[in-house]
């Protein structure tokens, strides 16, 4: 007679069934081996702060899908039948789930098509959902009283610009003006015989002269905030953080410029008195009189938008101000001190019969007649603006006007010298929200600083914006070190911009233009677009264009004008290019672009027709990663944006802690699964991310749930089974289910269902989950995980069938159990679930946690347990089990019944029953026919409270020899 003591383990560790050691299970549910036996697995607690109920629920389940730890507490989202965003309040005691202010129901939440996270109290939903129209990111914020639904980005800024003159004055033969006037006389030396200088020497010692008479004109500007010279301006949010975003296009300024080249001439008045020595050469005169006048300008802005105040409501809590900035201001002419290239002008010009010209902002618009004198009865009806003509008094004159400046005018056909400024914003004010808001229609503001922009270049410089005028759409997102990481992204062009951040008001035009921006990447063809009321880049004629004109992507190509006021305008295309001074393209007339325009049809215009239909397309980028600013969800700076791999990113995890066995600076616990690879994200200075090698060629699956991070590795789900990530290594933690070659089944068992059903009489038998079954459940798209951080057990449940395979991670066993999971949500350290559950034939969805006060066992401690093949160390040899007994440990309150069953096979292939007690834990008195192999079943109810558990198997037997003397 032998005897063996068997301990009892978990599922499957070896494949085969003739190598695997006894004790081990092919069946082990609603029981876990904790390290000292099968114990109940624990059941799940309902949340006691929330009633725990999202409402009745039919067919359709509601379920948790984030946890968003806030300022104020945390608040739960959910969904109810209906798929519309919920969140989870409480009030005086009540609690209740009320649907989030605001939320648009058009997005309705489809299993698989949305994603959510957080930043703050910043809530983040990822949608795609299919619909162009609201796919991408959607934001929501908390503010302690409930959510808050923002929209996708803060509207535009819709404020234009003008250059006023305040105070004007009337001069005659110049017009009205704003004077900024200085005077000097100078002298010849007297060893010098003015009549024997050159013109070109008479130039030179005007030159020294006049720009010391330019200098002084300008400081005295600038202590004022006005301007003389061309100069941009751009407006832009300032964020709760202190960050500058919702950038608007550069604007061109273009003060003390003529009507001949819009964009460049200088056209100060230079005046010189009459019959100079200088200019006759009489040696007794050696007097000049000099004077110099500037047009000094105000830069004003007004709202263009009345629903811009109603549009930035959702928005005050995140923008807190508005900023113009400007740049330092662009002189048109040559101040290197080189001499002239031809000599200066003295004799007055003739009358021509040049048209007066209204300054106000990009360009010069033609709005009177030259009647000779400006009457001042005639300009006081527009005062607002400057005229002047050619600057040239009619008839007898007493001074000469000189156009002095011709020979220092820059050549811009030779280099783009405006758009160089485009690189050096400075801040010239700061508005708050409120007063930003407050601005009207109908009133121009001027834009003014105390102490003027005489140190300009130590003002808030403005960084550019990326990707300023696109829409996210991203495939997976998380948050790491607070900041927003999206992957797999889509980007898609905004469909309109405002037109008043690309153009100034243009005072009595009263034109009505459709604008067009079409750009291009990667083959994708789309299209912005505005309408303009008295838009100012017109240049009188709608076939004309504007001197300057910006468009925020650098894969604009074209820009086509529609003038619609008069009915029946002619379309114009004029080319955009990219600029290498702003993250955008631009058109800068008369160097090298197309000034005049065309009405043939582009080819990208045709494109966009033919692949667009009207709609705009997504440009996708499904290997690219982007980071946000820190604090800051709405903006992701171009150093945040990474190129993983040449696959495609399916989801991004994180783990709590560093995955790295060293401490070197820069590992990060997230990482990217692609469908080339798993790869390590480390984090620079910046907070950027740098793709390294992929620490595993492993692919998990492409479904929601799939991928779970816990304390300190990450675990995914593909077609091998259940894999773990830890630093760079990766295993597999299901080898013991994976690729199993059981002989054995329940169906081959003899009276198997008939002995279940005695104990539990309403139990599906089939519905049990067999060791080898795990590949098969893992592969279902129903399959998800959870992370029960207090036992410190992985359950892969599905929320289809109601069971789970769970995995203990200190024992390293596996398991099986009755698992109503509908989601599972991380929320260290613990996990919330929604339940689904059945109360009085009703469906109810309650939110459940992992707990270690829950005394309670699934399914009221039910478990059934059954063997593999035990050999009792001699397999091929016959044996007769005279007695088994199962070990317990039980409290002496135990009462619950317990059943034992015994099969015998020669060759597992036939099993025969040999043998089964009620009620008891011995089996005792056996004899008959021997067998080589033995499984036994066992059916209990254990109590978590008393520390029930299964510990092992004791077995006598003796060995049945053939041809041998007994």
């Amino acid at each position: 007679m032998a005897t063996k003591n068997i301990q009892i383990k978990g599922l499957a560790s070896v494949m085969s069934d003739y190598d695997c050691t006894d004790g081990e299970l092919h069946i082990a549910h609603n029981c876990v081996n904790g390290g000292g036996g099968l114990q109940a697995v624990r059941e799940t607690t309902a949340l006691q702060d929330i009633d725990g109920y999202f409402m009745e629920s039919g067919n359709d389940f509601g379920e948790l899908l984030f946890i968003h730890k806030t300022s104020h507490g945390d608040r739960y989202l959910a969904t109810d039948d209906d798929h519309f965003l919920f969140h989870y309040v409480g009030f005086h005691g009540e609690y209740s789930w009320e649907q989030v202010d605001g939320f648009p129901q058009s997005l309705v939440f489809d299993e698989g098509k949305y994603e959510i996270s957080a930043v703050g109290d910043v809530l983040v939903v990822n949608y795609t959902g299919g619909d162009m129209a609201i796919d991408g990111l959607h934001y929501l914020r908390y503010d302690g009283e409930g959510y808050r639904y923002m929209g996708q980005r803060p509207p535009d800024i819709p404020l234009e610009f003008q250059m006023y003159y305040d105070n004007p004055k009337y001069v005659s033969g110049l017009g009205y003006y704003y004077e900024c006037k200085a005077t000097e006389n100078f002298d010849v030396e007297d060893d010098v015989d003015p009549k024997k200088l050159e013109d070109r020497q008479k130039s030179v010692i005007l030159q020294d002269a006049l720009m010391g008479l330019v200098n002084s004109v300008t400081a005295d500007a600038k202590e004022q905030t006005k301007f003389l010279n061309p100069f941009f301006v751009r407006v832009a949010y300032r964020m709760y953080d202190g960050s500058l975003m919702g950038m608007g296009n550069p604007v061109l300024m273009l003060p003390n410029t003529d009507i001949v080249q819009p964009y460049g001439s200088f056209a100060p008045t230079t005046t010189l008195s009459a019959n100079p020595a200088m200019m006759s050469g009489m040696k007794g005169d050696r007097t000049t009189f000099a004077s110099i006048i500037y047009r000094a300008m105000n830069l004003q802005m007004r709202n263009m938008d009345t629903s811009w105040q109603q549009n930035m409501e959702q928005w005050k809590e995140v923008v807190q101000g508005v900023c113009v900035f400007v740049t330092p201001q662009i002189l048109p002419f040559a101040t290197e001190g080189k001499e002239l290239e031809q000599t200066a002008y003295y004799a007055p010009k003739a009358t021509t019969g040049s048209p007066n010209v209204l300054i106000q902002g990009t360009f010069a618009w033609a709005i009177l007649p030259d009647t000779g004198e400006h009457s001042e009865t005639a300009s006081a009806k527009n005062t607002n603006g400057l005229y002047y003509g050619d600057f040239i008094t009619r008839g007898e004159h007493t001074n000469h006007y000189v156009d002095f400046w011709r020979g220092f005018r820059r050549d811009v056909s030779r280099e783009d010298w405006y758009l160089q400024a485009l690189q050096d914003f400075r801040l010239l004010k700061e508005y708050s929200l409120d007063e930003a808001l407050a601005m009207q229609t109908d009133t121009w503001t001027d834009v003014k600083r105390d102490g003027g922009i005489t140190a300009l270049d130590t003002f808030e410089h403005l960084t550019d914006q990326y990707n300023a005028r696109t829409i996210y759409v991203a495939q997976t997102m998380q948050t790491y070190n607070n900041r927003l990481n999206i992957g797999n992204v889509a980007k898609r062009e905004i469909d309109t911009f405002p037109i008043g951040q690309f153009s100034c008001y243009a005072y009595g035009v009263g034109l009505q233009t459709d604008v067009k921006v079409y750009s291009e990447e990667n083959g994708i063809v789309n299209m912005s677009s505005a309408s303009a009321r008295d838009w100012g880049p017109m240049y009188g004629d709608y076939r004309a264009f504007p001197a300057f004109f910006c468009y925020q992507n650098p894969n604009a190509k074209v820009v086509e004008i529609l003038e619609t006021s008069t009915g029946g305008g002619e379309k114009r295309y004029f080319t955009l290019k990219r600029s290498d001074y702003i993250n955008g393209a631009c058109y800068l007339g008369g160097n090298g672009y197309d000034w005049s325009g065309t009405s043939a049809k582009p080819d990208i215009v045709r494109r966009y027709e033919e692949q667009q239909g009207g709609k705009n397309r997504l440009i996708q980028q499904t290997n690219y990663l982007y980071t946000s600013a820190a604090d800051n969800p709405f903006y992701f700076p171009p150093q945040g944006v990474t190129a993983i791999g040449s696959g495609e990113v399916i989801t991004l995890e994180t783990a709590t802690k560093a995955m790295s066995e060293g401490t070197a600076f820069g590992t990060t616990p997230l990482y990217a699964f692609c469908t080339d690879g798993i790869w390590a994200l480390a984090s620079g200075t910046d907070g950027s991310l740098i793709a390294k090698q992929p620490a595993s060629r492993e692919v998990p699956f492409r479904r929601k749930g799939s991928v779970l991070g816990i304390d300190n590795s990450i675990l995914f789900l593909n077609e091998r089974g259940l894999m773990q990530i830890v630093g760079q290594n990766t295993r597999l933690l299901s080898s013991d289910l994976s690729g199993l070659a059981n002989s054995i089944s329940t169906e081959r068992l003899p009276r198997y269902a008939d002995i279940f059903r005695m104990m539990r009489p309403t139990y599906k038998v089939e519905t049990i989950l067999e060791a080898d079954e795990f590949r098969e459940f893992v592969v279902d798209y129903g399959t998800r995980l959870a992370f029960d951080y207090t036992n410190y057990c992985v359950y892969v449940f599905n929320r289809d069938n109601g069971k789970a395979f769970v995995y203990d991670l200190t024992t390293q066993m596996w398991t099986t159990c009755d698992c109503n999971f509908v989601s599972a949500v991380p929320s260290y350290p613990s996990t919330v679930m929604t339940k689904k559950t059945v109360v009085d034939a009703h469906y109810l969805n309650m939110v459940h946690e992992f707990s270690l006060d829950n005394t309670e066992a699934v399914d009221g401690g039910f478990c059934f347990w059954l063997t593999r093949p035990m050999k009792l160390g001699e397999p091929d040899t016959l044996k007769t089990i005279r007695t088994l007994m199962e070990r317990s440990i039980n409290s002496p309150e135990f009462t619950g019944d317990k059943e034992v069953c015994l099969w015998g096979s020669r060759d597992m292939r036939e099993w025969h029953t040999i043998k089964d007690v009620w009620k008891g834990v011995r089996i005792s008195g056996i004899s008959g026919t021997p067998y080589k192999y033995f499984v036994v079943a066992g059916w209990s109810r254990l109590n978590v409270l008393n520390g029930d558990r299964i510990s092992r198997l004791d077995v006598e037997y003796y060995d049945k020899y053939t041809d041998k003397i007994r």
